[in-house]
């Protein structure tokens, strides 16, 4: 299944459930606002992947990993929960499982089929039973009011009680079935369904449903079908997953106290992905298209592809996140056709149903089709919303619309990740494990996890304080294949976000103690944004020519000079010369600005327009230059409403969005990914294709088939430095992937001494000198790097083998030739980030060592010693203090940067 039918995305964050749970052992794990986004506490990160339930539970109980990411069945999850050492849901997930229908065919795109499938499933037996009261809470609500006020108020029925909070109601689900496509009527249409001999709104009203005991299809000239034992029998795909295939069991079993027949059908893996997972986008022709009134126009589809469709609903599962584009782009026709839009949904502008007065029950819910309850209506309402006020709003109405025509069970699911602290480790992260915070859950805990001293886990450098560094052991559930490490190619699953992010990063990662908040996930990545939402705007035209554009949506034209070109088999590249003049209605302009000192971890700076090329090279917004491209992230900012352009300067990024909705910022959530490596060296339109196989990011340059290759194009000329590349996942996250082994199903994560965000408050504990002394600062420079030679590489700390990557220290004049070091500074600032000193650094060329030394006492900027304070001569008092660390290198002919972020304590 690819990852954007795993990755739906719920519109703001839950807390935890308060379900009775068993208590394990008593450990230390944070809260959101004491968790630090600031670099790891520990070295390494050894990554294994243990595919079963018993492994898993055996490995968390045992001692043998920190921490394991996997859904346990109830049976285990007591188990485990028994076991000493264990913090129980120490990081949540929390997960929907809902059926989905088959919008474009009969029955599901009937509401009141939908609605009578509702009735049927009772959430108290979810919650007692399926979820045995222990793993989550089963409702119907994705935004209770009590968790997010800002997307209830003015909302009329955006109440609890507006819900079918218990539902389980035979006789409504009955009384629904009547109304299916005017089904009660002699004159039903062609596909109506009635129980066979009787008036259907008669039988259900005098008898219940007690005495029905088969629906049959409505022939044309209005006779029951009864004659020909043409039971109406809908298909369900129930997927044999942990809760989902429990869940359609249920429900062919409550469908069956009605009389309705259900044929349940059990799959393994993707088994039902031709037909219902993924959908068959060549039933649909043209999506619709947005009209001015606020609802779609049809889209064209194909009614033979349509009717040999073999599904007709299935069960899903789907793990929340902030935004909530992921629900709303699958029922919004304008994704018809798209892998975000899960059923090709289309709701027309009035309900073809029957009149509620028709219903007998008195438990039936009021329905008319309007604006209230047209989901592809409401879920415009937030794709054009103009304020974050306004899409919470809309948020709501859609989510209150949403629960009343699709059976939604929202479990909060607290199992999903297990800290075990039996070896002394501490400071796991009680944050969500899977959402944006893929972005953040297993990160969090990661760049927390500390061990514990012999009495104390508070970190420090004082007896029995807890000590930085040591391997931090994780386990994943899966990472489909080495090339699922890649975040250009077509990844299964959500697991191996984990590995990407701690390598990667993101400009957009969510801080921990805002979880809660829509777009505030550029906080510590960027030093501002500013948004401009404009009825309409122009792109393209002579003013938009030259340097720094990428035009997303826009075809390559004869006229352009360079472009992203699928004719030319050429990399991805910023699009310049003539592009013709489009405008576009409802749109925004968000401009961010990154920080400076980001650096990959090859040394190589962080730019601007590496964000706007990752976002092109994983073709977010479906170029038409990139027909082959199918990464993960293909397509989910295309189309009118999603990304048009972008224009870059220096640090600055400018992008342009066919959308007014603040949701829409979620979706520039992407890897950033080193445009020198990847613009250079690989081909965007078959990189991330199965066709013609995929680049092993975990493998050297030199190593590795790549997509040039594979593709059977000539090989480009490279730079020598490329071949010397330890692995091609070059990324400015916390970590760098040492290893990978597709066979043994481990990994090995090293911290990455370039990245940005170091936590120096921690490092601080470590180091310290007593006011008015001297920090003397000593370290070497190494980087890791593959050997493509057939001899030995002679480093000043050892050799490198042929064929084989090692750690090489990098000396000044002698060793190894090609690594020259430039002049440097150490960089000192106090705690609110004012630069105090700044020192040269020397170096030791017998040693191969670099140093600097921080006076404390009376000295200049420039560390030189002097006799009285004063505004350019003064101390530095008591405090906590950044120590920065930069310097350049040659290596290869190519200038890279050494930067390295420390903590000093003046006490």
């Amino acid at each position: 299944m690819n990852s954007k039918y795993v990755i739906f995305a719920i519109a703001t964050l839950l807390v935890l459930s308060s379900t009775s749970m068993a208590v394990a052992t008593t450990g230390t794990y944070l809260q959101k606002g004491y968790i630090s986004d600031g670099g790891p506490l520990v070295n390494t990160v050894t990554i294994s992947v243990l595919t079963t339930e018993s492994a898993n539970e055996l490995a968390i109980t045992s001692g043998q990993s920190q921490a394991v990411e996997w859904t346990f069945s109830y049976a285990a999850y007591t188990s485990i929960a028994g076991s000493p050492g264990v913090i129980q849901g120490s990081t949540p997930t929390y997960e929907s499982v809902y059926i989905a229908f088959n919008y474009l065919k009969f029955p599901g795109n009937s509401v009141n089929f939908r609605r009578a499938i509702l009735d049927l499933i009772s959430y108290s037996y979810v919650q007692a039973t399926i979820l045995s009261g222990v793993e989550g809470t089963a409702t119907a609500d994705m935004l209770p009011c009590s968790l997010d006020a800002g997307a209830c108020p003015n909302v009329g029925t955006g109440t609890a009680a507006y819900y079918q909070t218990s539902t389980g109601n035979l006789t409504a689900a009955a009384a629904e079935l009547c109304e299916v496509n005017g089904g009660h009527s002699l004159e039903a249409k062609i596909g109506g369904i009635m129980y066979s001999g009787a008036s259907c709104i008669t039988q259900v009203a005098t008898s219940g449903y007690t005495s029905i005991q088969g629906w049959y299809c409505q022939a044309a000239n209005g006779t029951a079908c009864a004659s020909t034992g043409a039971v109406f029998a809908p298909v369900l795909i129930g997927r044999l997953t942990l809760y989902r295939n429990d869940l359609a069991g249920y429900l062919v079993t409550q469908a069956g106290s009605i009389g309705l027949t259900i044929s349940n059908t059990n799959v393994n893996g993707e088994g039902a992905v031709a037909d219902c997972y993924d959908p068959n986008g060549e039933e649909v022709v043209t999506p619709g298209v947005y009209q001015n009134t606020g609802y779609n126009s049809a889209p064209t589809t194909n009614s033979s592809l349509i009717a040999a469709d073999t599904c007709d609903m299935y069960t899903v599962g789907s793990v929340g996140s902030v935004a909530f584009v992921g629900f709303t782009d699958a029922v919004n026709s304008q994704f018809a056709g798209t892998t975000e839009n899960t059923g090709n949904y289309y709701s027309s502008t009035s309900f073809s149903g029957a009149a509620d007065s028709q219903c007998p029950v008195a438990t039936c819910p009021s329905y008319t089709e309007t604006t209230t309850n047209n989901l592809d209506y409401l879920s415009n309402e937030i794709l054009y919303a103009t304020s974050l006020g306004a899409a919470n709003t809309a948020a709501k109405s859609f989510d209150t619309a949403f629960a009343l025509q699709v059976p939604l069970v929202y479990a909060y699911y607290l199992n999903a990740l297990f800290a075990d602290s039996a070896n002394g480790w501490t400071g796991f992260a009680n944050v969500t494990t899977i959402g944006p915070n893929e972005l953040g859950g297993a990160w969090y805990t990661i760049i927390n996890a500390h061990q514990c001293g012999s009495s104390s886990c508070t970190i420090g450098s004082g007896p029995g304080q807890a000590p930085l560094g040591g391997n931090f052991n994780y386990t994943l559930e899966a990472v489909s294949d080495v090339s699922g490490l890649n975040p250009a190619y077509n990844t299964p699953w959500v697991w191996q976000f984990d590995v990407e992010q701690l390598v990667y990063d993101t400009a957009l990662i969510t801080p921990a103690a805002e979880f809660n908040k829509v777009n505030d996930f550029i906080n510590y990545y960027t030093v501002g944004n500013t948004t401009t939402l404009e009825s309409s705007f122009t792109l393209g035209g002579a003013g938009s020519e030259g340097a720094g554009w990428y035009y997303f949506q826009e075809p390559c034209g004869t006229n352009i000079l360079t472009c992203q070109a699928h004719a030319f088999e050429t990399p991805g590249s910023e699009q310049t010369g003539h592009i013709a003049p489009t405008m576009y209605s409802n749109g925004e302009e968000v401009t961010f600005t990154l920080k400076s000192g980001i650096y990959f971890s090859d040394g190589i700076q962080v730019t601007a327009k590496d964000w706007v090329f990752s976002l092109d090279f994983l073709n977010v917004a479906e170029s038409p230059n990139y027909p082959d491209s199918a990464s993960p992230y293909s397509g989910e900012m295309a189309g009118p409403l999603g990304l048009i352009a972008a224009h870059y300067s220096g640090q600055t990024v400018t992008f342009y969005i066919g959308s007014q909705s603040i949701w829409s910022y979620g979706d520039l959530v992407v890897p950033i990914l080193p445009e020198h490596i990847w613009a250079n060296y690989f081909n965007a339109d078959h990189t991330s294709t199965f066709a013609f196989g995929a680049v092993d990011v975990s493998l050297p340059y030199a190593f590795g088939a790549n997509a040039y290759s594979t593709a059977g194009k000539p090989h480009p000329s490279s730079s020598s430095w490329v071949q010397y590349l330890n692995n091609l996942m070059i990324g400015s996250g916390a970590f760098i992937l040492n290893s990978w082994s597709d066979l043994a199903g481990t990994g090995n994560l090293t911290r990455n001494d370039f990245y940005f965000n170091t936590n120096s408050t921690a490092l601080a504990a470590f180091s310290s000198v007593a006011a008015l002394g001297t920090y003397t600062w000593t370290g070497n420079l190494t980087i890791p790097i593959y050997n493509p030679t057939s001899s030995p590489i002679v480093c000043a700390n050892g050799n490198i083998a042929a064929f084989a990557t090692g750690e090489c220290q990098v000396e000044h004049t002698t060793g190894v030739g090609w690594a020259a070091v430039g002049a440097g500074k150490l960089k000192v600032y106090n705690s609110v980030g004012t630069l105090v000193r700044n020192l040269p650094i020397t170096a030791n060329h017998i040693a191969a060592t670099y140093s600097g030394s921080v006076p404390t006492g009376l000295a200049t900027l420039t560390g030189h010693s002097c006799p009285h304070a004063s505004a350019t001569c003064y101390t530095l008092p008591a405090g906590v203090y950044k120590l920065v660390l930069q310097t350049t290198y040659a290596f290869h002919g190519q200038t890279r940067t050494w930067y390295q972020v420390y903590g000093l304590t003046v006490s």
